[in-house]
């Protein structure tokens, strides 16, 4: 498996792509705001039928009506609150997190939920914002604090992610940044960003975006985590002891 390095992306799942396969659940799938939602620029369940015909597409999310609004359509979804203990009597190759762990607050359960669920030698998928990215950084220097978002739990660097992960059962694959941006419907200020993401090295990306799988069922994966990133940890940094 090759992990490719993304810059700036026309979608906020292109890096996820490549590794979607078999039996897919896709968290939080309904989307919030105008570009999430069914039938908008971002929404991932439905291109996820197009560009990958080949799998078997399941979703999940704890907005009834918009579960209903999309079965009504064809799609296959679940009605649950992810932070809830669960259980699907299936377990998927997939199981895709897209700018959705943000919003949770039982991330224990949530996590815990998804490797339950996940097949053995299946992949976790997910990508969430970088708080210490540029956009984020641009709105400290300018108006004192970064980009708000009220529906937004929490926030996460690559190093935080990274022990979320490792804490609660999974080993990670491949950790990267990239920058989502739609440039046909972002307005001057994002292209002005988008521009210089596309020159400043990927710690700057506006997303962070995640491969993992369950401890112990790596199988020669040679991917991101502390390889070819000059600024990253040479070795797993020793949380307990602070080293």
């Amino acid at each position: 498996m090759e992990f490719r390095r993304y810059k700036n992306t026309k979608t906020r799942f292109k890096p996820l792509l490549p590794h979607i396969r078999g039996k897919v659940l896709d968290v939080c799938c309904v989307g919030m705001g105008s570009n999430d939602i069914m039938g908008g620029y971002d929404f991932m369940h439905g291109k996820l039928k197009r560009f990958k015909p080949n799998i078997t597409l399941y979703g999940i999310d704890i907005d009834k009506e918009g579960v209903e609004n999309m079965n009504k359509t064809g799609f296959n979804v679940f009605h649950q609150d992810v932070q809830e203990p669960f259980n699907l009597k299936m377990k998927f190759d997939t199981i895709i997190c897209e700018e959705g762990i943000e919003h949770l607050d039982n991330l224990k359960q949530f996590l815990k939920n998804v490797h339950n669920h996940l097949e053995n030698d299946g992949l976790f998928l997910l990508t969430t914002p970088n708080i210490i990215g540029l956009v984020n950084f641009l709105g400290v220097l300018i108006h004192s604090q970064p980009r708000k978002n009220p529906y937004h739990t929490h926030y996460h660097i690559r190093d935080s992610i990274l022990y979320l992960l490792k804490s609660n059962g999974f080993e990670i694959l491949n950790v990267d940044w990239f920058s989502p941006t739609n440039l046909k419907s972002t307005n001057f200020n994002a292209r002005v960003t988008s521009w210089l993401t596309a020159i400043l090295p990927h710690k700057w990306g506006k997303h962070i975006w995640v491969v993992a799988r369950k401890k112990g069922t790596r199988k020669g994966y040679k991917g991101r985590e502390f390889q070819n990133i000059p600024w990253a940890f040479k070795k797993p940094r020793d949380y307990k002891s602070g080293n």
